[in-house]
């Protein structure tokens, strides 16, 4: 078996590297699904942009540098996030932001 505090340094060196590839994700965004298919969506041009999406939500991917970028799309809100609302049906209720931050519901009794 290893040393213990090489054990430690390996460990530590993992989360490390977890931690990296979060971040990462998190600023480059998740890998695209190109949504028009075929080998030619491997290579692009600069500039190209391209449907793509990332679980339920729907965005664009942008060609940088000959590689597509993460998927991107415009949030408005923090998913989950609720607001208050008025419509001719509920006089005062609530919107709830949708799972991917591009909009609110419709407006509901709280």
């Amino acid at each position: 078996m290893g040393h213990p505090v090489n054990m430690a340094v390996l460990a530590v060196l993992a989360l490390l590297a977890l931690i990296l590839v979060c971040i990462c994700l998190l600023y480059y965004g998740a890998p695209p699904t190109l949504l028009s298919g075929g080998a030619e969506t491997l290579y692009c041009h600069d500039g190209d942009i391209m449907a793509c999406a990332v679980g339920p939500c729907n965005g664009l991917a942008s060609c940088i540098g000959g590689v597509w970028s993460g998927c991107r799309w415009e949030r408005v809100c923090m998913p989950g996030s609720t607001k208050i609302c008025q419509d001719q049906l509920c006089p005062s209720g609530i919107r709830e932001c949708n799972q991917c931050g591009t909009g609110y519901g419709p407006c509901r009794a709280p």
